[in-house]
């Protein structure tokens, strides 16, 4: 009976060490696991940017700076976690993990800003200059357009946009670019609208100078039947001054019309 007694003291004995053991370590284990699941999102989100290096160039050096202090929490953790504390260790989990998400949220969307920003957007911008330089060339007029003052806007939100993406802030960005980006269009289409424009204007004019031209011969006949009108028909001083009035008016316009339409040639 002292034997089993003994026994069964000692059992409970054990169970309470192993109890206590299972405190103390607890917090460590803890942690450990924890920064564990970090390290391996965190090995991801690694992989992830170096897949995307290309396309990340313009943030490369901010993610490294990034990576760098990754590292050094890494270490830090390890270090309170060998002076048993636990507390503190935990702590610099939990500020790793928010990092960590908000990280990751950056990346996924990090690829496509900076190639827009610096690469789709601008390559954009450089076609729409070109097209406005050759309809420019063709004596369409664009000065209703103000050009250089949209062309030095967007070249200044993508300056600033491209220094938000260095220091890793995309909130509002996509917004940003796509505005640029219908900008852009608009202004495509307000250059073509002003290329249709003068070609309307060309075929109305063609039309007009016909007109006038026919007009032009028309009071040149009549105006060659006059000396016969004078001896069949008396005409008065008063409508003689009307003929030629009439005649230095008619003459000037049809003048004032070639030279216009020889201008929009």
């Amino acid at each position: 009976i002292d034997t089993k007694k003994a026994l069964e003291n000692f059992e409970v004995n054990v169970n309470s060490l192993d109890k206590e053991l299972y405190e103390i370590i607890k917090p460590e284990e803890e942690a450990r696991q924890a920064i564990l699941k970090l390290k391996e999102n965190y090995r991801i989100i690694k992989q992830v940017f170096y897949s995307n290096s290309n396309d990340l160039e313009l943030v490369s050096n901010s993610f490294n700076t990034v990576f760098q202090k990754f590292d050094n929490y890494f270490t830090e953790f390890e270090t309170l976690i060998e002076s048993g504390e636990y507390d503190e260790a935990k702590n610099l989990v939990n500020n790793i993990e928010k990092v960590v998400n908000s990280l990751d949220k950056t990346l996924v969307e990090m690829p496509t800003l900076c190639l827009l920003a610096t690469s789709i957007v601008p390559n954009k911008i450089k076609d729409l200059k070109e097209e406005y330089d050759a309809i420019e060339k063709q004596g369409v007029p664009l000065f209703n357009i103000s050009f250089k003052r949209r062309l030095s806007n967007w070249n200044t939100q993508l300056e600033k946009i491209k220094s938000s993406l260095v220091n890793l802030r995309i909130a509002g960005i996509q917004n940003e670019l796509n505005e640029i980006q219908e900008e852009i269009n608009k202004t495509r289409d307000s250059l073509l609208r002003e290329v249709q424009d003068k070609d309307d204007f060309q075929t109305r004019c063609d039309d007009i100078y016909k007109l006038v031209v026919d007009l032009e011969k028309s009071f040149v006949k009549i105006c060659s039947i006059l000396p016969e009108i004078r001896k069949i028909y008396v005409v008065n001083p008063e409508q003689e001054d009307n003929i030629k009035r009439n005649d230095r008016r008619d003459r000037c316009t049809c003048k004032a019309w070639r030279r216009k339409y020889s201008n929009s040639r």
